[in-house]
C-alpha cells in the first residue's frame, strides 16, 4: 500500500458512526512506523490527531479505521517531531546525497500492511527527474532529516544498484 493511499480512509467509531476522513500520515522517523494521521472531522471543524494507538482496527479492503466510541482526537502538533513527522512535510524537503548533491524529492513511501499487518515504511520513493527514473530506498537509508533529508550513499551508488 502506498502511504498516500491512506488518505481514502474513512474513520468510524466501533458502533459505526462516522468521525471523518483521514487526511495526513504522520510517522515516527527513529522506527519509521506510522505513529498517527491528522483526521478531518468535516467543514467548520478543526482538523485533529488520530494516534495509531487509537485506532483499534484497520479493514483495508472497505478503506476503513475503527477508533473506539469515546475518541475525541488530540490536538495537531504546530511543528513535525521525530515522532510526529507528517508526509506532507517530508514532501516540502529536498533530498541530498551523501556528496551533497540534490537527488530530488519524496513523493511516496510503500507500507506493505497486508503482508506485515503492522504500518511501518518498507521503501521510500524519490522522484529524480532524471529522465523520469525514480528511487526506492529502504528508510534505513536516511541519515538525517533537518531542513533537508540527507542520505546514506551517493546517487551514482543508488542508481547503479536499481541497474
Amino acid at each position: 500500500m502506498l502511504a498516500e493511499l491512506l488518505d481514502d480512509y474513512r474513520v468510524q467509531t466501533t458502533v459505526g458512526e462516522e468521525v471523518g476522513k483521514i487526511k495526513d500520515v504522520y510517522f515516527d522517523i527513529d522506527s519509521w512506523m506510522v505513529s498517527g494521521f491528522e483526521l478531518s472531522p468535516g467543514m467548520f471543524k478543526k482538523d485533529r490527531l488520530l494516534r495509531i494507538e487509537d485506532v483499534k482496527e484497520i479493514r483495508d479492503e472497505e478503506k476503513l479505521l475503527i477508533v473506539g466510541d469515546d475518541f475525541q482526537g488530540a490536538e495537531l502538533p504546530t511543528n513535525s517531531t521525530r515522532t510526529l513527522f507528517s508526509l506532507d512535510e517530508i514532501r516540502k524537503k529536498r533530498i541530498l546525497d551523501r556528496n551533497n548533491q540534490k537527488v530530488g524529492k519524496i513523493y511516496n513511501m510503500e507500507i506493505p500492511y497486508d503482508k506485515l499487518k503492522k504500518l511501518k515504511v518498507w521503501k521510500v520513493l524519490i522522484h529524480t527527474g532524471i529522465r523520469e527514473r525514480r528511487l526506492r530506498i529502504r528508510p534505513q537509508e536516511i541519515t538525517d532529516i533537518k531542513d533537508e533529508i540527507k542520505l546514506a550513499k551517493s546517487l551514482e551508488e543508488y542508481q547503479k544498484k536499481m541497474e
